[in-house]
């Protein structure tokens, strides 16, 4: 099973990617993020095989997040 994080801050977007992500047999969300704070704060990055990503949020920028991401775990993004 592929395991995906979601950041995105709008929540209708986050919930509708979850439901249609976990409708499929071989996806499993396993964490969704409104900011990038938030997630660079709380999230496992050792159990993620994957993160869809916003690029415009409101603290930082999608490309900084990526950049942040990367240093912790090489993940497609």
């Amino acid at each position: 099973m592929i395991k995906i994080i979601i950041i995105d801050d709008h929540p209708v977007v986050l919930f509708n990617l979850q439901l249609v992500l976990q409708a499929q047999q071989a996806f499993e969300v396993v964490g969704t993020y409104a900011t990038g704070h938030s997630l660079l704060e709380v999230a496992d990055l050792n159990h993620v095989d994957v993160a869809l990503l916003d690029i415009n949020l409101p603290d930082m920028d999608g490309f900084e997040i990526c950049r942040q991401i990367r240093l912790e775990k090489d993940i497609p993004i």
